[in-house]
């Protein structure tokens, strides 16, 4: 399902989607949704985890089934271009604040981090963004058709931004 502006509350605490994901692989009653808060890394209280429960029911992205367990009532959420900048920018500073924390609490076996730093055209930098969605629309199908057991509640982040000022021609600079 695509996420659209109306729905800001879900996108303004980043554990509002862990817990959705969370509830994917392990679909819970209300008796044990305050377990949730100590699976999670950093871990949440109750409070948050209920609360959490309470947006992602009042936007029908959760459902009891029939055995009154917590799950998801799609497999995948995406956002649209709808969604607004804040919404995403407040969304995105949080979740990288969360991977600075994975670099220190997880080990190498736990998380994966790569990194290139280079200097390219405009041309190469749109190239670059076109196979980046390209492999996230990959990693999305992926995740779609995942038949297995899901153990483990996970984000992938694509990050690309300049490490200087936009480029523009200096005075007696020659190309």
């Amino acid at each position: 399902v695509e996420l659209a502006r109306d729905q800001y509350a879900l996108l303004a605490n980043w554990h509002n989607i862990a817990v959705r994901e969370y509830l994917h692989a392990h679909p819970t009653t209300d008796e044990n949704l305050g377990s949730i808060g100590a699976s999670l890394r950093p871990k949440l209280g109750k409070r948050e985890v209920l609360k959490a429960v309470a947006v992602l029911e009042r936007l029908k992205l959760i459902s009891k089934d029939s055995k009154g367990r917590w799950r998801p009532t799609e497999r995948l959420l995406t956002t649209s271009p709808e969604v607004s900048d804040l919404a995403a920018r407040d969304h995105h500073q949080a979740m990288l604040g969360l991977a600075k924390e994975a670099l220190d609490s997880f080990t190498g076996e736990e998380r994966y981090f790569r990194a290139i730093t280079g200097s390219f055209s405009q041309e190469v930098y749109q190239s670059v963004v076109e196979e980046i969605n390209r492999c996230r629309t990959r990693i999305l199908e992926m995740i779609q058709s995942d038949r297995g057991d899901r153990l483990t509640v996970y984000h992938i982040g694509f990050h690309l931004f300049p490490l200087e000022e936009p480029a523009k021609q200096k005075k007696g600079e020659q190309k």
